[in-house]
């Protein structure tokens, strides 16, 4: 099937923990699977990608009245080049296909800050 790739699966895992002074520490890491996928129902290799993996993750901590958290986040944190689409051009010669790719976000990470009223 186009666009489906042959396994997809992802894990999670978390754990939090009380702290002393009554905040409290939230950890989480996550990794999702991608197999090999193909973006066209023509399944040819110049449209598609091979299996790739992504890994994520956040701490959080949370003050101990819980009017505020801050979070640090990552994700993709291994750096992998991916695609999220690849289209065929129709302005090609004939008898060939120029790929049009739209490239997965690389290495992100920042720190968040929230408030509860």
């Amino acid at each position: 099937m186009p666009r489906a790739p042959e396994f997809q699966g992802s894990l999670g895992i978390s754990w939090t923990r009380a702290l002393g002074n009554g905040g409290e520490l939230y950890v989480r890491g996550d990794y999702a699977y991608r197999g090999d996928q193909y973006f066209t129902q023509f399944n040819r290799d110049i449209v598609g990608q091979d299996a790739y993996g992504l890994l994520g993750a956040r701490v959080t901590y949370t003050a101990p009245d819980e009017r505020w958290y801050v979070t640090a986040w990552g994700d993709n944190l291994s750096d992998k080049d991916y695609f999220v689409t690849v289209l065929e051009s129709g302005v090609a010669p004939a008898g060939t296909v120029v790929p049009q790719a739209v490239i997965g976000a690389p290495r992100t990470y920042g720190l968040s800050i929230g408030f509860n009223f």
